[in-house]
């Protein structure tokens, strides 16, 4: 059996025959990881989260009659099976999940920052993109603050798909924020590890003084609901038009025209065809695209040659990611700021001609992954949530304020992102900032649907979310994982020839990858393997079922109307 002594732990390579290499090479990696784990990017152990609220067992769909949600926080699953209990639809329990998440998950979304969604209803798809964009003005706030969209997207979606009051559905958000709720584990962690960054005076509900609150303790955010409750009464035009557009660009030296000039992106998803699926998911800038590019690549391989626990998996995989990755750098941004076709994108012509860079017999090469600031940093940030209701519409979105809490800044109770480090530094990408564009982003909810299964799915992870949602998918769609064996599985994270492996991986997978020539890292972190949340509508079975991610707190819960 391989030794897992001679693989990387945490990128340090020892010297043992030379001492005063050893004291300088320990030296200068306890500077490294000293600066990685304050930007929240590696940590020493894995952290346990014992689970808030059970999974439960598939429920029975027969009629039609089931909904569910899967979510980050069990509070937010709660909401929303809450507002589908009383007869709302997806959109309306999209509402509560959403708003829940910013009070419950501070450090993942919020009316700070912006999303993606997905809608399948009756067949039909929509795309929404509500992530944040460059200041019309021309401004660039210090924080590296975008136009936040998280508000006017929430409404927007409400507005085409939604059946009860707004004001019903903020309800839940404004009590938590109010009456408070438990600091659970993973949240404490997320403060600790952002404390250095974080204002402790205008984060004061997560603070004792200069310290983190403790697990267990009741956190209150009074200010978020005095927030909540003038969008409830004000909607997105107060947001974006009134008082609340004044005090924010004022707050971070922007013109109040921005606010007012921020405007959904709604339009069609992009499209495909893999594995028997129609797939559905968030055109550019984001990153759906090139989340189906590795899905097709992958079709045009013989994968049932190769076992998912072997390490041909991770070495073709990562020729496929290669390929797909190298593409969007020339391929994939604000649509609205350069002419190319990008419809073509997915089509089968077009990976046929990417399949010419393929090459397999060899490890992948190293490929630019770091095109921006945020890419660089590796935030890993961002939530995902998806929904069915009884009607069988279903809602998978993503949602982020770019590093975890953001830029730590806190304005009126909400943490402000920092999206604008989502350009590239590289003023000659398609990717640079310009007035009123929206940064290159990974997120990829995503809808895939044939004639026997509808699957909503996404995650957080910034530019390694097409490669995580890769590696479940296939395992559920091809090898024929249940969907949280496929959840659970060992993740594996490749860059060229290095590659990031959790605990779990066998040892003999990791004693192939080493001797076929990778530099193989153990990386403990479960937050740099993502969070997937997901949902199935089985109709050959007759079942509705989740899947939800281990490796933060996620959840899903399902139910019948009868019930």
């Amino acid at each position: 059996m391989y030794n897992r002594k001679q693989i990387h732990n945490s990128g340090e390579k020892t010297m043992r025959k030379y001492w005063i290499w050893i004291v300088l090479i320990l030296f200068t990696c306890i500077l490294i990881v000293f600066g990685y784990e304050r930007a929240g990017l590696i940590q020493f152990g894995t952290p346990s989260y014992e689970p808030l609220m059970n999974n439960p067992k598939p429920v029975e769909n027969k009629d039609n009659q089931a909904f569910a949600v899967s979510a980050n926080h069990p509070l937010a699953v709660e909401a929303g099976m809450d507002v589908l209990n009383k007869g709302g639809n997806a959109a309306d329990a999209a509402v509560a999940v959403s708003y829940v998440l910013a009070v419950v998950e501070p450090f993942g979304s919020g009316l700070g920052g912006g999303g993606a969604a997905i809608v399948l209803q009756d067949g039909k798809a929509m795309s929404y993109d509500y992530k944040e964009i460059a200041p019309y003005s021309g401004e660039t706030p210090e924080i590296q603050a975008g136009i936040p969209g998280f508000v006017k997207g929430i409404e927007k979606l409400h507005e085409d798909y939604g059946s009860l009051e707004m004001d019903e559905l903020m309800e839940p958000a404004i009590k938590l924020a109010k009456e408070g709720f438990e600091a659970d584990q993973y949240l404490v962690d997320r403060l600790q590890a952002a404390s250095y960054r974080i204002s402790k005076s205008s984060a004061s509900p997560f603070f004792n003084g200069d310290t983190v609150i403790e697990v267990g303790e009741t956190i209150k955010q009074p200010e978020l609901a005095k927030t909540l409750e003038r969008v409830k009464e004000n909607g997105a035009k107060g947001f974006y038009e009134g008082e609340m557009a004044t005090e924010l660009a004022q707050a971070l030296g922007v013109k109040k025209s921005d606010f007012r000039k921020y405007e959904v992106e709604k339009e069609p998803p992009v499209e495909s065809t893999v594995f028997g699926y129609r797939v559905l998911s968030s055109p550019p800038p984001l990153g759906g695209t090139t989340l189906e590019q590795i899905l097709k690549l992958a079709e045009t391989f013989d994968l049932k040659n190769i076992e998912p626990d072997q390490a041909d998996f991770p070495h073709a995989l990562g020729e496929f990611i290669k390929v797909a990755y190298e593409k969007r750098l020339d391929a994939v941004a604000d649509p609205r700021y350069f002419s190319k076709d990008m419809d073509k994108l997915v089509t089968d012509s077009y990976i046929e001609s990417l399949k010419e860079d393929l090459d397999l017999s060899d490890l992948p090469s190293d490929v630019l992954l770091e095109d921006s600031t945020a890419d660089k940093k590796g935030y890993d940030n961002t939530t995902h949530f998806v929904i069915a209701d009884r009607e069988g519409t279903m809602i998978s979105a993503t949602h982020s304020l770019g590093n975890f809490f953001g830029s730590g800044t806190m304005i009126n109770g909400m943490f402000i992102n920092n999206s604008l480090s989502h350009f590239s530094t590289n003023e000659n990408s398609l990717n640079k900032k310009e007035p009123g564009k929206r940064p290159r982003s990974h997120s990829a909810p995503m809808i895939l649907a044939n004639d026997e299964k509808l699957i909503g799915i996404g995650s957080p992870g910034g530019k390694r979310i097409p490669m995580i949602l890769s590696q479940v998918l296939l395992r559920h769609i091809v090898y024929g994982e249940e969907l949280q064996e496929a959840i659970d599985a060992p993740r594996f994270i490749i860059e060229g020839n290095k590659i990031y492996v959790e605990e779990t991986m066998s040892d003999d997978s990791i004693g192939e990858l080493s001797q076929r020539g990778y530099d193989v890292y153990l990386k403990e972190n479960p937050f740099f393997y993502g969070g997937v949340q997901a949902l199935v509508i089985d109709e050959e079975n007759n079942q509705i079922y989740g899947g939800a991610d281990r490796r933060r707190i996620g959840t899903w819960d399902a139910s019948k109307i009868d019930e």
